[in-house]
């Protein structure tokens, strides 16, 4: 509400202060040859807002300065998650994690290896297992696409043979 004294303009929050403060203003208008004594009323009650407000403007200083500091602690426990996961992944698992889905995702040959490897060792119910665990690996499909285009050449695959002999061995 816009209280108008002269050249006194007041806008006020609080019912009970405007109305203190109305008072005031409309004695100041009625009369405004008299002297009005009585003017603290009014300042007491802008005071008093001034230090509730300054109280409260202190009260949010501290809940602001708590948020930042659990924001920094939380992205400092991320940044170390990340930094031991990075031992245990690769860097197209680790994006793959971030997205919500793995679909699309372009992995890494290294990835794909171990991937086929994993597949080797568990088959397909426990690669797929896995997976459904959360496991940032590629599809049983990409791994068959990476394989077809894959050239074999006559004679013994010793790159073939460790992962085979680690599933006839666990089998």
């Amino acid at each position: 509400m816009w209280a108008y004294s002269g050249c006194i303009t007041i806008e006020v929050a609080e019912p009970e202060v405007n109305e203190v403060c109305e008072n005031e203003v409309n004695q100041l208008v009625e009369s405004p040859f008299e002297i009005v004594h009585d003017n603290s009323s009014c300042q007491e009650a802008i005071q008093g807002r001034i230090a509730e407000l300054e109280r409260l403007q202190e009260a949010t200083a501290r809940k602001l300065a708590l948020a930042r500091k659990r924001y920094l602690k939380s992205e400092e426990e991320k940044e170390e998650i990340k930094k031991r996961l990075k031992g245990l992944f690769n860097d197209d698992q680790m994006r793959s994690m971030e997205r919500l889905s793995a679909q699309g995702a372009r992995w890494e040959a290294g990835t794909l290896v171990k991937s086929l490897q994993l597949r080797l060792a568990c088959g397909s119910r426990g690669y797929g297992l896995l997976r459904e665990f959360g496991y940032p690996l590629p599809s049983d499909r990409t791994l068959q696409r990476h394989i077809q285009h894959v050239k074999f050449r006559p004679g013994l695959l010793r790159d073939i043979l460790e992962p085979l002999r680690a599933k006839v061995w666990l089998g």
